[in-house]
């Protein structure tokens, strides 16, 4: 289940700057242990936020590329991680950081990542979004 989906733009930290990752839709998923029976979305349908989340086995951020749809993003999220933090000395509340284990080019590897939206309003709700994820986890 999608629990949220928007456009933004995902970096790393490499070699003490910031690299652009890609540009793309970034979702917040959540996998529930299972599926409850009057839960009528589609793959693309964001569950709204007033829903009760079922038991949730696996929770993750995945973001694809547009137009080449590969992978810049694949991040399981725990009870702890991630801990958003605005991101670096950027003007404005519309990019978040954390730390983490990526998992986009196959294997984990432990890396800086960071998104930037358009508006400040995208940013906290991506940030609600991964507590509520973090929430349902915790509860399970």
């Amino acid at each position: 289940l999608c629990i949220f989906l928007r456009r933004c733009r995902a970096y790393r930290y490499v070699d003490k700057s910031w690299k652009e990752r890609g540009v793309g839709e970034i979702k917040v998923l959540v996998r529930p242990r299972t599926m409850p029976t009057d839960a009528q979305f589609g793959p693309r349908d964001i569950v709204p936020s007033d829903y009760k989340l079922p038991d949730i086995g696996r929770a993750r951020i995945l973001m694809r590329r547009d137009q080449v749809l590969k992978l810049c993003l694949n991040h399981p999220i725990s009870c702890e991680l991630p801990v958003l933090k605005p991101m670096g000395n950027m003007a404005g509340g519309n990019s978040l950081c954390w730390v983490g284990e990526d998992y986009s080019e196959g294997s984990a590897s432990l890396e800086t990542l960071a998104v930037r939206f358009k508006l400040d309003k995208d940013a906290e709700e991506f940030r609600a979004a991964v507590a509520r994820a973090q929430s349902a986890l915790n509860s399970a």
